[in-house]
């Protein structure tokens, strides 16, 4: 399982205990400073903030793993977004053309 998936975080997150609180501002001590450097490597550290709903995870009070759990879970359980686009193609019409 990759390091950056929810999934991973939240199998990191029930190892937590839910009323163990981290500190958003803090790079080492915020949930994912403290996830990274528990499960993962130095490089991973420069990476973290692409991983999916990072910051509806992490960012979001209150600041307890127990929370981030919940919000972590309540996440994946959503559908997977479904993008329809348009066709928004529209006539070129320049100053000079005739009316």
């Amino acid at each position: 399982m990759s390091l950056l998936t929810t999934e991973a975080l939240i199998d990191w997150l029930r190892d937590q205990p839910p009323e163990g609180e981290y500190t958003w501002s803090d790079p080492v001590f915020c949930l994912m400073g403290r996830y990274v450097t528990d499960r993962g490597t130095p490089a991973d550290l420069y990476g973290y903030n692409q991983m999916p709903h990072y910051h509806e995870i992490a960012e979001v009070k209150p600041h307890t793993f127990g929370a981030a759990l919940e919000r972590a879970q309540a996440l994946k359980a959503l559908p997977a977004p479904v993008l329809q686009i348009e066709d928004k193609s529209r006539e070129l019409v320049t100053a000079d053309a005739p009316h």
